[in-house]
């Protein structure tokens, strides 16, 4: 399993072992190896807001099998599509139940 932590941060051996725990009660014979994919291999975070959008687009990307590597512009534009999308729904929601 891939660790990716955008903090630039390691797992300690306790939080090893538990998510090794957890992986092993769900398929025991899953076979955990825990790797940490080093840091400049994608998006390095340099503040304290932006660690939800950043998984959300790592996970996007790795879903596409796109580069991790984006800046924070690609961040904060990825955080006004989510909200005007968001946005859009919810005014199509409230419409919706206008209409009742």
């Amino acid at each position: 399993m891939d660790f990716y932590d955008t903090m630039g941060g390691y797992l300690n051996e306790q939080q090893e072992r538990f998510i090794t725990l957890v992986l092993s009660g769900i398929d025991a014979e899953i076979g955990v190896r825990i790797n940490r994919v080093r840091p400049r291999l994608f998006w390095s975070q340099n503040d304290g807001w932006n660690c939800g959008v950043g998984i959300c687009m790592i996970a996007e990307r790795f879903s596409k099998d796109e580069s991790l590597l984006f800046n924070n512009r690609d961040v904060y534009n990825w955080r006004k599509h989510a909200y005007d999308m968001l946005k859009n729904v919810v005014q199509n929601l409230g419409n919706f139940l206008e209409s009742f």
